[in-house]
């Protein structure tokens, strides 16, 4: 989850970085069954090209789109990645790191702070698929490292204004609410699988983001002992759905990890991503649909999501 360079907001294109999706990983060496060979998802820079495009005809929507065997009115259950697709992580760390820089009263400019916080979470996620780190202190090494390099020892109560504060700033992406109130108005079944890995601090951040909880089933590849694009993650949210894979449509913002492992289990995806060279990948990796918003993927489903 959730890995930006000196630009904040900017396209992903391949080749992909390492995803900054809440990285949690299992620990490798202390917790066997977590195969942490599968790289961490990339981030999805999607910055301000994201924003609301406005409700497009479902017939035009889908014809953009290339959809052309999936019956909209047949849908047995939608599922959703979280990180890039329902909420902008990149938004809230940014925002959560604004605030750790305004309480330390740092004399390092605000820039400056962010670009070392990019360059320390690039290269703990280096050292943790090298076989160096523990995943599940992503935080405490990556702002140890960044207020460090500004003079000052991170502590405990750091750590936990940092934490509380991306809590905040996780709130749904443009049309999030929409889509999924109108999904359930329908009565469609949701899911959600998000390729992070401590299930509880991912829920949080989900909870945060939409307390009236409008999904059936969470699933935290991390809990499953594997990574998405691995077809394990996708088969025990089919599992715990106790649906099959052809009666619905996953719907997430990377080619690799989403599409390519939903298409490994036979479920339909849906890339939900601004950038045309994204959505050109997403298509040859077998993607039913593609969508630059949230919007987009309402018309899709042939949904109306207008208050």
């Amino acid at each position: 989850m959730e890995p930006r360079g000196g630009t904040l907001h900017r396209e992903t294109l391949p080749p992909r970085l390492p995803e900054r999706t809440r990285p949690q990983p299992l620990r490798a060496r202390r917790t066997p069954g977590i195969d942490l060979r599968a790289r961490r998802p990339a981030p999805q820079f999607r910055g301000r090209a994201g924003h609301r495009a406005g409700l497009l005809a479902t017939h035009g929507a889908s014809r953009r789109a290339g959809l052309n065997s999936l019956d909209p009115a047949g849908l047995r259950f939608v599922a959703f990645d979280f990180d890039g697709t329902l909420t902008d992580y990149v938004q809230a760390d940014t925002a959560a790191l604004r605030d750790l820089h305004a309480h330390c009263a740092l004399s390092t400019p605000f820039g400056e702070f962010l670009t070392r916080a990019v360059d320390e979470i690039m290269a703990f996620h280096a050292r943790v698929e090298a076989g160096l780190g523990d995943p599940l202190h992503m935080d405490e090494e990556r702002l140890g490292r960044t207020l460090n390099a500004c003079g000052v020892t991170c502590t405990p109560g750091h750590l936990h204004l940092y934490t509380q504060a991306l809590l905040r700033a996780t709130v749904p992406m443009p049309g999030a609410a929409d889509l999924l109130t109108a999904l359930r108005a329908r009565g469609v079944p949701l899911a959600l699988l998000s390729n992070a890995y401590d299930g509880p601090a991912q829920r949080a951040r989900i909870h945060a983001c939409f307390p009236e909880q409008p999904f059936d089933v969470i699933v935290i590849a991390g809990e499953t002992g594997h990574l998405k694009p691995h077809p394990r993650p996708f088969q025990a949210m089919l599992d715990r759905l106790e649906l099959p894979a052809g009666g619905g449509v996953y719907v997430g913002d990377s080619p690799t990890h989403d599409v390519e492992g939903a298409v490994k289990v036979g479920l339909p995806a849906f890339l939900v991503h601004p950038h045309p060279r994204v959505q050109d990948r997403a298509r040859r990796l077998g993607a039913a649909a593609v969508a630059a918003n949230l919007d987009e993927v309402g018309a899709l489903l042939a949904l109306s999501t207008s208050a």
